[in-house]
């Protein structure tokens, strides 16, 4: 959990995206999964038994996985915040070129 944390915080601003995928949309692909891989774990995890869940190492997984999680939600909806802002300015443009 500590490594996914590690990579999601150096990466977060230019993420790994396939070369066909738009900037916005790569990076939003690229949070997504990541929360994905971490959390099929996460809830085996969370369905063992509750001694394994009441020590200390789970607690502290439970609760970098949340603020993980909810870090991930954040840096996605800005992303999508962002993206919407620069449609809404670049289709104006664009919509006053000419075709030819």
């Amino acid at each position: 959990m500590r490594t996914v944390a590690d990579l999601f915080q150096a990466f977060k601003e230019a993420p790994a995206a396939p070369v066909n995928s738009a900037p916005r949309s790569g990076s939003v692909n690229w949070v997504r999964g990541i929360k994905q891989r971490i959390q099929e774990p996460m809830e085996k995890l969370q369905a063992l038994n509750n001694l394994v869940m009441e020590t200390d190492e789970a607690k502290e997984i439970l609760k970098l996985y949340t603020s993980l999680t909810e870090q991930m939600g954040e840096h996605e909806q800005a992303t999508v915040t962002l993206w919407c802002t620069e449609i809404e300015a670049t289709s104006e443009e664009k919509l006053k070129q000419s075709l030819i």
